[in-house]
């Protein structure tokens, strides 16, 4: 369906405006295999995991992304 498509794409290209670090997808595929998909949408790596393994591979990688060190201007 062309407007299902073109709805998506708008949609990711909102969230990369937005800079959303990661998008998650759940369509019928997805929910009959029990699983979730997510894109991180800095590399464009894309996984299927468990809903449990996808919550903690995003909080994982914001931690991580997080805990990097300023970059400060000298005076």
């Amino acid at each position: 369906d062309v407007c299902s498509s073109d709805l998506f794409k708008g949609k990711m290209s909102y969230a990369d405006k937005l800079k959303i670090p990661y998008v998650v997808f759940l369509g019928e595929d997805e929910i009959k295999s029990g699983v979730v998909k997510i894109k991180d949408m800095t590399t464009g790596d894309q996984q299927a995991l468990s809903p449990a393994e996808a919550v903690q591979t995003i909080a994982d990688a914001m931690a991580q992304r997080a805990a990097g060190t300023p970059i400060r201007e000298k005076d």
